[in-house]
């Protein structure tokens, strides 16, 4: 989650958490952290971990940086603010799709053509302001969730991830 969009609808992050879900760090603006200093860095993801703490009264372990992008400073900052990095092996790019079909196909293509568990991205939002229509995303993971589940696949959480061997 990103820290600016918790303080202004705090209560989705509640619901979120009430509902069993994970909550991660997604910074406080969005912005590319490599392109950052150490102290700035460090700001983006406090920021964001004081809000989630405020709205929800959890703090998270996990972080994902905006863009995928990460650096050495990127991962020792985080490390030193509490936070493990996770990072997606499928991106449907779903914020670009024009139909759910779409990224239905877009995931079960690679997917499909792998043999490990994988990690989708899929969006709730935009970095750019509330209220972005995911509908089509929406749609998609009713659909994957249904398709999965029929073919007996495991669904993990990123907590069961991290105590795996």
């Amino acid at each position: 989650m990103v820290g600016k969009y918790v303080r202004q609808r705090p209560d989705i992050a509640k619901a979120v958490v009430a509902a069993g879900h994970i909550i991660g760090n997604h910074t406080e603006k969005h912005l590319n952290l490599t392109s950052l200093s150490h102290e700035d860095v460090e700001a983006e993801l406090r920021n964001c971990q004081d809000a989630l703490e405020d709205s929800t009264g959890v703090r998270p372990s996990f972080y994902r940086p905006p863009y995928g992008a990460s650096s050495g400073l990127v991962d020792r900052t985080a490390k030193t603010v509490g936070l493990k990095g996770v990072i997606w092996s499928v991106i449907p790019v779903d914020w670009e799709a024009t139909s759910t079909g779409l990224i239905v196909r877009r995931v079960c293509n690679d997917i499909d053509s792998r043999e490990q568990g994988e990690i989708v991205l899929l969006h709730d939002g935009s970095p750019d302001r509330l209220g972005a229509d995911r509908s089509r995303t929406v749609g998609a993971v009713r659909k994957l969730l249904a398709r999965y589940s029929a073919a007996g696949k495991e669904f993990v959480t990123v907590r069961e991830l991290a105590v795996r061997p």
